[in-house]
């Protein structure tokens, strides 16, 4: 595959210094500010001039940065993989970018096509030659889509690729338990597919896949429970939840599109669409009603 141009990360301080220079505080505690936000307070705040739209944009760029370093990995050979690849980055690291600093992630999960599979494993293992592969990794046996997922594991580092049946690397995330997962950060861009329900802690279950034929329920009800200790508060109905005002959005049984206008994203490394864009709009899902399954984590 010929390289494409790859976005870069921004090691720049120089926003944070202008912005404290502007309100009289200082770089640290513009930083430290910044990062008590989520993303979607983050982008208001950019929306409101230009300069500080170069702000957040620097600002994410390195909180994507220090993710990836976290994990052991070079966030610029990552991003370059995605890039060259058309893979995204999903699960917890990606609901990290949205709601800072709730968890610290152990792994990355990479969702590429299934023709890219073994390009992406490729091009990590000869950064990374130390580590091991091994596959199949059983954890993704039962969602829809996947193709196979193989695991990539050394004494640093661990790396779930996840590879979809078809062009669409998509597909397989918004067929996961749940919604709070249902988001992506690719080379360019990061998506949350129920940001309603997602920026204020809350989880719907897909009940869908929790009546599916082969379902292993033990491992449902962990993940579901995981999401819940990093204080996500599940249902399988919105309604639950007091207050809550009906979003056709959120509503299980609601036909979704990538870009249906239920969703948040941010382009954080400029707007050029990705060539697997075309092959993206083509995603659509939705979570069934719950029609009396009862859940018990």
């Amino acid at each position: 595959m010929p390289p494409t141009r790859s976005p870069s990360l921004v090691d720049s301080a120089k926003p944070y210094g202008i912005l404290g220079k502007l309100l009289d505080v200082s770089y640290d505690l513009v930083e430290r500010s910044l990062f008590q936000l989520n993303l979607r307070e983050l982008v208001s705040i950019g929306n409101s001039h230009p300069s500080l739209d170069i702000l957040i944009k620097t600002h994410v760029q390195r909180t994507i940065g220090r993710m990836f370093s976290g994990l052991g990995l070079d966030a610029k050979h990552t991003l370059e993989v995605l890039d060259q690849t058309g893979s995204v980055v999903s699960g917890s690291c990606a609901l990290l970018v949205l709601n800072p600093f709730t968890f610290h992630p152990k792994d990355l999960d990479v969702y590429c096509s299934r023709g890219e599979l073994d390009t992406v494993v490729a091009a990590f293992r000869g950064k990374y030659p130390g580590l091991q592969f091994q596959q199949p990794c059983p954890d993704y046996d039962d969602i829809p889509h996947v193709f196979t997922a193989v695991s990539l594991k050394d004494h640093i580092r661990s790396i779930n690729i996840v590879a979809s049946r078809t062009d669409n690397n998509l597909l397989p995330i918004f067929n996961f338990h749940s919604s709070v997962v249902m988001n992506f950060v690719s080379a360019r861009e990061i998506y949350c597919g129920y940001p309603d329900l997602t920026f204020k802690y809350r989880n719907i279950i897909n009940v869908l896949m929790a009546a599916a034929p082969g379902c292993n329920c033990i491992k449902f009800a962990e993940c579901i429970v995981k999401y819940e200790k990093r204080g996500y508060n599940y249902a399988t109905d919105p309604m639950e939840w007091p207050g809550y005002h009906e979003n056709s959005f959120a509503e299980p049984g609601t036909e979704r599109s990538l870009r249906d206008g239920g969703h948040f994203s941010f382009a954080f490394a400029g707007d050029t669409k990705p060539e697997r864009e075309g092959v993206w709009e083509e995603t659509s899902w939705a979570m069934a009603k719950n029609q009396g399954l009862v859940l018990e984590l």
